[in-house]
């Protein structure tokens, strides 16, 4: 038996206590034990917490120079690449196989992935108009059909299309490619509901049938010969125009059913994004303002904003980079989820997670992490051996330019 000397006569051995009794520790030893067993307790918790986080296995890498352009749309890879013999390649990217090179020259701009397999594919050609649109049959794995025009709308309607095409705007049926019907030129095309709105160059606005074109409502929207429309969207049951005037920038609201104006105000405005169930104007900062009579909701004068899965993003205004704020209440400028620290990189794919990134602080790689837009929570998942921007997330796999320029294609589990 070990000795503790916690109950000894000073001139006797150490006596036992009677059956039923348990030996107290004395005050000042119990203080100390307990001491000992809270800092190991936060030695242990920090100890886990400085645990490094996992490498991200490499699926792919391509040289710097190889990939103009990319996009991740579920688990497949869509790289345009340029040189003698331009093409947009798809591989797959759980394992960088190499699925088909598609005749596509020009730039990524972007996608739209639609039900049935199928993509909207749109590049910016190296020479001549905006934009090209193709059709990829992804169970296929082959073009159905592929289009050029100057301006797109990609929101696509009951199976529709509406391309701006030489001086005429063109609906067309995304599933074969054929014209539906055809109008006059167009500075802005926008769905709304069963209608698509027109604004045509001389200032006239129509509300046309969706499947015939024919013009159910027209009227005059702003002066002939003005300035064009600089950008518009349709919020609910109004169209928001943003326009520059000689007189100065103007922001206006029409009613879809008449074109009525609803109202209008002077704002010198860079632009114009939805967000959430208000309109956001790029307006010296970041100004949210309520559709239906034009009054400012709340106004940051150091955010710039983005709109990503029915979310507001909210950023600084850095030229250069996405440094978030946080995901922000449309309705009331509040934040909801903090993202400071982290930068942003949207995918292209509006059902992909978006995509936070965070240079470690001694330059030894990057953390990444998720954000899941639908319950708003936050995943690391693990760090990359290097700088990294432009990233994107498929399903299982993160695509990202490193420092090199070249295109990496990190494994990544949720």
């Amino acid at each position: 038996m070990i000795d503790l000397g916690l109950d000894r006569d000073s001139n006797g051995p150490a006596r036992r206590p009677p059956d039923g009794r348990r030996f107290r520790w004395p005050r000042a030893s119990r203080t100390r034990w307990a001491f000992a067993a809270c800092l190991a307790l936060v030695l242990l918790t920090v100890g886990e917490a400085r645990q490094p986080l996992p490498s991200l296995p490499l699926v792919e890498s391509q040289p710097p120079g190889s990939a103009l352009g990319y996009g991740l749309i579920d688990g497949e890879l869509f790289v345009t690449t340029g040189g003698e013999e331009p093409s947009l390649s798809v591989y797959r990217a759980r394992d960088g196989r190499l699925l088909r090179s598609l005749p596509v020259t020009g730039n990524w701009v972007g996608a739209h992935r639609l039900s049935g397999g199928l993509v909207l594919l749109v590049t910016q050609p190296f020479w001549g108009r905006c934009c090209q649109v193709t059709a990829y049959d992804r169970i296929a794995r082959q073009v159905r059909w592929s289009r050029q025009g100057d301006q797109v709308t990609v929101d696509v309607i009951d199976g529709l299309l509406a391309m701006a095409v030489d001086a005429s705007t063109q609906v067309i049926n995304v599933r074969s490619g054929q014209v539906v019907w055809q109008g006059g030129r167009s500075t802005f095309a926008g769905f709304a509901g069963s209608y698509l709105l027109l604004i045509r160059p001389d200032g006239i606005a129509e509300r046309r049938n969706l499947r015939t074109g024919a013009v159910q409502v027209a009227a005059r929207i702003h002066p002939a010969g003005d300035h064009l429309v600089a950008s518009a969207i349709v919020a609910g049951q109004l169209v928001i125009v943003h326009r520059d005037e000689y007189s100065g920038s103007k922001v206006s609201a029409y009613d879809v059913d008449d074109l009525d104006l609803a109202w209008t105000r002077n704002a010198p405005a860079e632009g114009l994004i939805r967000c959430g169930p208000m309109i956001c104007l790029h307006l010296a900062g970041l100004e949210a303002v309520e559709p239906q009579i034009g009054a400012v909701a709340w106004h940051e004068i150091e955010w710039s904003g983005l709109e990503l899965g029915g979310q507001l993003i909210a950023l600084t205004p850095d030229p250069d980079e996405l440094r978030a704020v946080g995901v922000v209440d449309a309705l009331t400028g509040s934040i909801v989820l903090d993202l400071r620290s982290w930068q942003v990189h949207p995918s292209v794919d509006p059902a992909s997670p978006l995509v936070l990134t965070r240079a470690s602080a001694n330059a030894d790689g990057t953390t990444v992490a998720l954000v899941d837009l639908a319950d708003l929570t936050i995943q690391v998942v693990g760090m990359v051996p290097d700088r990294v921007s432009g990233c994107q997330a498929g399903t299982t796999t993160l695509a990202c330019r490193a420092a090199d320029g070249g295109l990496r294609l990190w494994a990544y589990r949720r």
